[in-house]
């Protein structure tokens, strides 16, 4: 005889070998109740599950951001050539604005 134990603990469902029965490697020999597992492992899933939605979402407010700087740099760009050329025009006395 051997002494066995289980790697996980938890009520046991149903015993799958009788007393003194041979058995070999691989063989199930009680069944534990799952309940208990399952829980644990559907809530890991919805935590990856929402972790990863909040990766998405942070990805995409990267990109957002980035578009965004990207636009004010334009308009920054665009804001200082208008400034540069707003003194290139001068008025003049006599029809309109004169470019240099």
């Amino acid at each position: 005889m051997t002494q066995i134990a289980a790697r996980v603990g938890g009520p046991i469902v149903r015993v799958a070998v009788a007393d003194n029965q041979l058995v070999k490697v691989g063989d199930v020999l009680v069944e534990i109740d799952p309940r208990d597992y399952q829980v644990a492992v559907d809530k890991a899933r919805a935590e990856l599950a929402q972790s990863e939605a909040e990766l998405a979402l942070s990805f995409r407010k990267v990109r957002c951001c980035e578009y965004f700087t990207r636009t004010l740099v334009a308009f920054e760009d665009l804001r200082s050539y208008a400034r540069k050329e707003i003194h290139h025009v001068r008025p003049s006395n006599d029809t309109g604005a004169r470019f240099r």
